[in-house]
């Protein structure tokens, strides 16, 4: 029986009280050998509405549930996939880089540890088949985190981002800054021998936002912000000029509550150059902000606010 089918224990991190949840089972019958073959889950990602991974987890949720209507021994890999699928990416969560996609009324879906031995191994033969980069993070994730193969995890690092310059392309902008952070996290693994990746991935980071900049995009922008004056601090200069750049734009369009939050990454590279004077002319573009903000508020209550 899967691991998943078994009940957990868990501390509660808001009460530290021992609590019993039931783990939603990943598979309803055993993965064969021929399950793994690509025309039983290859297709789903043709059929997906969008190359992410929980548009995938439709997707081979859709064939599993119909090839369970017409077939009582049904192929198990799209049901394995959509499980895998339908885990959420949580990158700078205590609780992360995956939790549960549903949790509540002493149930949750499944994580990586809830995988048997045959699912991750049933994994790690997809992940040798599979050309999509989305796909091919998230199987190599799962298996860096519950087999501590650093292999594994060098090929999620490649395959975020990857995936990540994709979903650039296609315009799902606000769903490349986490594959990008969870990339350089697994980068930051490596070292010595196995080459340290983190200086390539904030190269691509870096690329990605002044792109970005030139393009005036700025869905998840601000997260990308963050990660560059973090763990590129030596660039703060032309960091704070993004974030001015973003903002006065904001600003000139009369949209003042993300003209705020591209004031405040400004104050903070700011601070990171010793820059002073720059400090204190961000902080007073950024009240006037919320000085605009109240002026246009539809009450004095919220106007104080």
């Amino acid at each position: 029986m899967p691991r998943a089918a078994e009940l957990s224990r868990y501390v509660s991190p808001s009460t530290s009280s021992i609590s019993t949840v039931e783990v939603m089972p990943v598979l309803k019958t055993d993965i064969s050998p021929s399950d793994i073959e690509p025309g039983h889950w290859q297709p789903a990602l043709e059929d997906a509405r969008r190359a992410t991974v929980d548009a995938f987890g439709t997707a081979f949720k859709n064939i599993a549930d119909s090839r369970e209507a017409e077939d009582d021994h049904p192929i198990s890999t799209p049901s394995l996939l959509a499980a895998v699928c339908h885990i959420t990416l949580a990158v700078g969560r205590e609780d992360g880089p995956f939790v549960p996609m549903f949790s509540g009324s002493g149930r949750r879906s499944p994580l990586p540890k809830d995988l048997s031995d045959s699912e991750l191994d049933a994994l790690d033969r997809v992940l040798s088949q599979t050309e999509d980069p989305e796909l091919a993070s998230r199987l190599a994730d799962i298996l860096w985190l519950q087999t501590q193969n650093h292999r594994r995890a060098q090929t999620a690092v490649q395959s975020y981002i990857a995936s990540a310059q994709r979903l650039e392309s296609d315009e799902e902008y606000a769903s490349v800054p986490m594959r990008l952070e969870r990339a350089l996290d697994l980068s930051a693994l490596f070292g010595g021998q196995r080459g340290d990746r983190s200086e390539e991935t904030l190269v691509e980071i870096a690329s990605l936002l002044r792109d970005r900049f030139e393009q005036g995009i700025t869905s998840g922008t601000l997260d990308i912000l963050d990660v560059l004056i973090e763990r590129r601090p030596d660039e703060s200069g032309e960091w704070a000029e993004i974030a001015e750049g973003f903002a006065n734009q904001f600003s000139e369009e009369g949209d003042y509550n993300p003209a705020s939050m591209f004031w405040k990454r400004a104050i903070q590279a700011h601070r990171k150059t010793g820059e002073d004077d720059r400090v204190r002319e961000a902080q007073v573009q950024e009240a006037e902000t919320y000085v605009t903000l109240a002026d246009e508020a539809p009450s004095e209550m919220v106007a104080a606010k």
